[in-house]
């Protein structure tokens, strides 16, 4: 009876050792689950923030864009006045060359 009761500690003992054990697992494993609990907490801020960076680089994107457009317009409409003012500026001097090679003409 004696080694029953023996046996039956030692039993009870490895009982208590094996359910501390899966007490310290269980705790190790809530403590994991916490910390990736945190670490997605985290990374849907980072998620936000950068969405949130996207959105404003697009948006400044498609300002810039609308300006590039408007100085590319403003730019050819340039181009069409120097053209213009160049043809005006052209027709005296053609004049007043072929006047002057008609002084000549008549000089002669």
């Amino acid at each position: 009876q004696a080694e029953r009761l023996r046996l039956a500690q030692e039993a009870l003992r490895e009982e208590v050792r094996r359910r501390k054990r899966a007490e310290g697992e269980v705790n190790e494993q809530r403590g994991d689950i916490a910390e990736q609990a945190c670490d997605q907490v985290e990374l849907q801020a980072e998620v936000r923030r950068v969405s949130a960076q996207r959105d404003k680089l697009q948006a400044e994107l498609a300002r810039a864009n609308a300006d590039l457009g408007l100085s590319e317009r403003k730019k050819g409409e340039l181009q069409r006045q120097l053209a213009d003012s160049e043809e005006l500026a052209r027709k005296p001097a053609m004049r007043l060359a072929a006047a002057e090679r008609k002084i000549k003409q008549l000089q002669q």
